[in-house]
């Protein structure tokens, strides 16, 4: 894909959640190395005006001011700006390498104005657009058992794809049909995707299975690993008045599907897939790095997930994620009836030790699962009867979370699992 492809994409919006999707169904979705490194430059650019205009601003509020102020924006980062715009762009493509000899044919076009490169009034144009181009053939000539899709809407210098200036044909000669040129992102959904009709009730069923079979759990955690020092959002009503806090380790023992939204369903080759927004809330258990402290916790998780309907089958894949937003204590008890305002001590030697880990034990057990005192277990419905009774013999999963447990409390063996 060339610049102006991504370059016209949020990455928040569907159009990107689409490409995420082809990506992880197996479609290989690639950006030449120069794209990659417009792509990062022009946000560089963009970031360094506003940075110098802001330190300029800031002194002068600082020389008219009386007293000394606070404030200090500090020196750009930009190898930290950087390396955010180069993985965000990396969630959407792979970086396709650009060799030596393509960027010597890119230089040596444009100095000679051969197309894709150009003479305008300003001078000699085009060595970028070059090697965005050479890097496609490349790439197309290098794999001679896949079928390479050009996408740009830059029709100015690479044309529409119906026909090519002589240097342009002459390197796709060899290639027939295996390189198509599109000219839009839609019609490379169109190309790979049908969209076919949602069933919205049985979305949320198979999420709610998700949820209860630990799929979504898993993911939970992997997010609490990733966020790392994020105290308010890892620890909720635990960390008051503490400023920063790193997990030393999280087990979430429950989830819930607490809204669905924007589901979609696609057939994509021979396989539907869904995607949908999902909020979580998600309820486990906390132990803080250099403190000695742990807590039954929990946190609510916007996502965008893409996951097959076919609850035989079950997977899930995050697509992206907003950060984790505390739970208050009222509603821990209330969404997922967890009292989170106990805060435990671990491998303090004390008496107690030993009825505190089996407290845990026992509650890590009730909030598996699902259990609450005051109300039955909810059914499910008969199509998800073969999952219901893979989680019923799930007490496997059960069991490695005690010996977890127990091994962070210093009870149990230190063997790895």
């Amino acid at each position: 894909m060339d610049t102006c492809i991504i370059r016209g994409l949020k990455l928040e919006d569907s159009s990107a959640d689409l490409l995420r999707t082809l990506r992880a169904v197996g479609v290989r979705i690639g950006v030449p190395w120069m794209v990659s490194e417009e792509l990062v430059a022009q946000q560089v650019i963009k970031y360094q005006e506003v940075h110098a205009s802001a330190s300029a601003a800031l002194e002068s509020v600082a020389r008219l001011t009386p007293w000394e102020l606070d404030g200090f924006l500090g020196d750009a980062d930009l190898d930290r700006f950087r390396k955010h715009w180069r993985d965000a762009y990396g969630q959407l493509a792979e970086t396709v390498a650009t060799s030596e000899a393509a960027m010597r044919e890119a230089l040596f076009r444009e100095a000679n104005a051969l197309p894709p490169c150009k003479t305008t009034p300003k001078g000699k144009t085009g060595s970028r657009d070059a090697a965005i181009w050479l890097s496609a053939v490349e790439y197309a000539r290098e794999h001679p058992d896949e079928t390479v899709y050009f996408v740009s809407s830059n029709t100015r210098d690479f044309t529409d794809g119906s026909t090519y200036p002589a240097a342009m044909d002459e390197d796709l000669a060899d290639l027939g049909d295996r390189f198509v040129h599109l000219t839009a992102l839609d019609e490379v959904i169109e190309r790979f995707t049908e969209e076919v009709e949602t069933d919205q009730d049985a979305v949320r069923g198979t999420l709610e299975l998700m949820a209860s079979n630990g799929l979504a759990g898993s993911e939970a955690e992997a997010m609490v690993v990733k966020y790392g020092v994020d105290a308010s959002a890892a620890f909720g009503p635990m960390n008051a008045g503490i400023v920063e806090l790193r997990t030393k380790s999280f087990v979430a023992t429950q989830v819930k599907c607490a809204s669905v939204s924007d589901a979609a369903m696609y057939r994509i080759g021979d396989r539907e897939w869904c995607t949908a927004t999902v909020e979580w809330l998600v309820g486990g258990f906390a132990v803080v790095e250099n403190l000695s402290r742990a807590t039954a916790t929990g946190f609510s998780w916007t996502t965008v997930v893409l996951f097959t309907p076919d609850p035989e089958d079950a997977r899930l894949t995050v697509l992206r994620e907003s950060g984790p937003r505390p739970l208050s204590a009222e509603q821990l008890l209330a969404n997922l009836s967890i009292d989170g305002s106990r805060v435990y001590s671990l491998n303090d030697g004390g008496p107690d030790a030993p009825t505190e880990a089996d407290q845990f034990i026992t509650f890590l057990h009730a909030a598996q699962e699902g259990r609450n005192p005051a109300q039955p277990v909810r059914g499910l419905p008969r199509v998800y009867e073969g999952a219901l009774l893979r989680k019923a013999q799930g007490d496997a999963r059960q069991s490695a979370i005690e010996r977890r447990l127990k091994k962070l409390l210093g009870q149990g063996p230190q063997d790895p699992e």
